[in-house]
């Protein structure tokens, strides 16, 4: 008996799993044979989902081409039936192929002629880089004060007087914190992070943060910002205060009624103008306040010509609704030479900062601070706060769906595109 399970655990002869056995087989190529057969039994189980990643892919020859196989995938999935155990999956966790519904508040539901506002859009002095090599402390936290200043967004003339003050919309305390809501891509991530974890008041306002990596609204097949921000406002807790910035992976086209819109095109503007303007009515109530932030300059050509289009876009759509503020961010992270710059000294300090990561699109952790204080500058102008609270009252904490970013002042070093 011993010898036997000797002979079972310890073979006398050795065979390699390259050799092949009397049918002619080796172990390798069962091995291979048997990865093929689950990737290929994988991709027909989940062959929706094939055709939702390639067409979330940016417009192109690359795209029609994995468009093209994905769908002969699902078309054989849909003929052998095994698409059917995803689509059960699906309906049982409630998830739909339906475009999400468009929700308009309720200014823009019934329109009438909107009283302009002066709104602070708080600015700094125009930053300016180094003169000379940067410093070992140039990942240091800038300690200047923001100095706002106040601009004037009007409708137009025909409808609006000509002098207005700031509209106070409401008072949070304790007991009935602000409900701020932080949305966007990557590059307003740092930026809502900083509001939530640096700059807002916890004991007077509750912070929630939501990103989307790699969005914006030129693609809402891959994430529909619109219907996530109508399912936002239509809940019975909707934010009184919508943070919003995203835009730096627009740089491409766009598809509008099966087709293709060729980036900065006419009917590509229209059509971008037309979803800011979806975005700023979704947020359009008398007791709301959207914010949104505009991009910094693009170290790229291509993106930095988008940037500019986008921006005047939200600037024009801005001054026609009353409760929407754009806070411009361009001045402070403008170079002597008129665009980007990576490297900066921001005015009243001499600590120089990087505040552009490599890849030349997103803002830094350091500078993301200087925007998040622009940010609360502009809520504190229609928002007023009373902090006074009682020994038994329980101050409440800030709510967020994302963890505080890591100490690292430069989170995409390595990145050549918008994540």
């Amino acid at each position: 008996m011993t010898a036997f399970l000797r002979r079972l655990l310890r073979p006398s002869t050795k065979q390699s799993i390259f050799r092949a056995d009397d049918s002619g087989r080796s172990e390798v190529g069962r091995v291979l044979g048997g990865i093929v057969v689950c990737l290929a039994v994988t991709a027909l189980l989940s062959s929706g989902r094939l055709v939702d990643m390639a067409e979330g892919l940016e417009f192109g020859p690359n795209r029609d081409r994995w468009v093209g196989l994905a769908g002969a995938v699902d078309r054989a999935a849909a003929a052998l039936s095994l698409d059917r155990p995803a689509r059960s999956i699906d309906t049982a966790l409630g998830r739909s192929d339906a475009d999400a519904t468009i929700v308009l508040g309720e200014l823009a539901q019934n329109p009438s002629p909107l009283t302009a506002r002066t709104t602070t859009v708080p600015t700094t002095a125009t930053t300016t880089p180094p003169t000379t090599t940067q410093p070992g402390g140039q990942n240091q936290e800038p300690t200047t004060t923001v100095e706002p200043t106040t601009t004037t967004a009007t409708t137009p003339p025909t409808t609006a007087p000509s002098t207005t003050t700031t509209r106070v919309l409401g008072v949070a305390n304790v007991n009935d914190p602000l409900r701020v809501w932080v949305g966007g891509d990557s590059l307003g991530e740092y930026v809502g992070s900083r509001l939530l974890y640096k700059v807002a008041n916890p004991s007077v306002t509750a912070v929630e943060l939501e990103f989307e990596i790699s969005t914006g609204l030129a693609r809402p097949d891959y994430f529909d910002w619109p219907g996530r921000l109508s399912e936002v406002m239509v809940r019975e807790d909707r934010p009184q205060v919508v943070v919003f910035m995203a835009g730096g992976n627009d740089d491409q086209d766009m598809s509008r009624d099966g087709g293709r819109l060729v980036l900065l095109s006419e009917d590509w503007l229209t059509e971008y103008r037309q979803r800011t303007a979806t975005m700023m009515d979704i947020a359009a109530y008398p007791d709301a306040q959207l914010i949104w932030v505009n991009l910094p300059p693009m170290k790229d050509g291509k993106r930095q010509e988008m940037a500019s289009a986008v921006n005047q876009i939200l600037s024009e759509e801005a001054a026609l609704r009353s409760w929407v503020t754009v806070v411009d961010i361009v001045p402070m992270f403008t170079g002597p030479s008129g665009g980007f710059e990576q490297f900066l000294v921001r005015t009243g300090s001499e600590r120089t900062t990087k505040a552009r990561a490599n890849d030349g699109v997103h803002i830094t952790a350091s500078a993301s601070q200087w925007v998040a204080e622009l940010v609360w500058t502009s809520i504190n102008a229609s928002w007023q706060f009373d902090e006074s609270v009682s020994a038994t009252t329980t101050v409440p904490q800030p709510t967020t769906s994302t963890s505080e970013p890591p100490a690292t002042e430069d989170p995409l070093a390595t990145t050549s595109t918008t994540s």
